[in-house]
């Protein structure tokens, strides 16, 4: 492998932390549109939403399939209570 040169390595570094910081703007606008829309959908179409033939549902990711908590006490830090997956109908 070739030696980068000092100036490279130190353009690297802040394309690497200029991304960082764009990742986290998404993660910011992901979680404001998800806490915007799936109380709606839980509360007034029992969780999912079929328009247009899109399929839109709220995945709780603390409770399984049959209703029951689970343990997620180990998850990575970003793990969300709530997600919205959209699948065409």
């Amino acid at each position: 492998m070739a030696k980068l040169k000092k100036d490279t390595i130190v353009a690297n570094a802040q394309a690497v932390e200029d991304i960082k910081a764009e990742i986290k703007q998404l993660y910011e606008r992901m979680d404001k549109i998800i806490v915007e829309t799936a109380p709606t959908i839980l509360e007034h179409h029992d969780g999912q939403l079929i328009h247009d033939g899109k399929v839109v549902t709220v995945v709780d990711n603390f409770t399984d399939k049959d209703g029951q908590p689970k343990n997620v006490a180990f998850k990575a830090q970003a793990f969300r209570h709530f997600e919205l997956k959209v699948e065409n109908q």
